[in-house]
């Protein structure tokens, strides 16, 4: 006599899905890499890769870098906006200026075009690794 088949809690579904992930493929590989080269600070291609760690690091990185850049970069443009229109605003008095915001935009400068280069190399490296994957 035939016995039922062996039910799944659903603690176990949801272990044996989580933890049995699909191989990487090549198309996959290959996906990743071109999103690494073309968007790699974003980290995408990490999620693509299913490096989730690796990929809220590169995104987080990334984005503190662009903060540091774009941060400084958006206060002196204001500044320079609210000078050239003195009758709708104040002028701001810079005298006391120092170059701190000089330096935290050189830093972030730095930072942001070593997440495109990390990016830019990952997304390389896959590329050129994607043959040790299934098809």
């Amino acid at each position: 006599m035939p016995t039922k088949p062996h039910r799944l809690t659903l603690d176990e579904a949801v272990a044996r899905s989580a933890w049995q992930e699909k191989p990487i493929t090549r198309r996959r590989a290959s996906i990743a890499a071109y999103f690494g080269i073309l968007l790699g600070f974003t980290g995408i291609h990490n999620l693509i890769m299913r490096r989730k760690k690796r990929a809220l690091a590169h995104a987080l990185s990334s984005a503190v870098a662009f903060a540091m850049f774009l941060g400084p970069l958006l206060y002196v443009l204001i500044v320079v906006y609210k000078c050239q229109h003195p009758a709708q605003y104040e002028c701001p008095d810079i005298s006391g200026y120092d170059d701190t915001l000089n330096v935290i935009m050189i830093i972030g400068m730095i930072l942001s075009a070593l997440a495109l280069l990390w990016g830019f190399v990952e997304g390389v490296v896959i590329l050129l690794n994607r043959n040790r994957f299934k098809n």
